[in-house]
């Protein structure tokens, strides 16, 4: 929408600071995604596995059956409850 004001509001100098202001943080946004996004890959090797939804599903099953084995701590009461 803003680029479609570009043309008819060009002479309008109040117009201009307001889209440099826009454009300059909208590309200063885009870059800190990109950045961002380079970080995650660059940051460690990737490992790419077969994956199967059986070993998931044990996997899964494991930790659950392990959360319920656990001892449950108790929880102290809340204040004023």
């Amino acid at each position: 929408m803003l680029m479609e004001l570009l043309e008819e509001r060009y002479d309008d100098p109040d117009f201009r600071r307001h889209f440099s202001t826009v454009v300059r943080r909208d590309v200063r946004r885009v870059m800190q995604v990109f950045e961002k996004l380079t970080a995650l890959v660059t940051e460690s090797d990737l490992t790419f596995e077969p994956w199967t939804s059986a070993r998931s599903w044990t996997r899964c099953w494991r930790a659950w059956a392990r959360r319920r084995r656990a001892p449950r701590q108790r929880q102290a009461p809340r204040a004023g409850g």
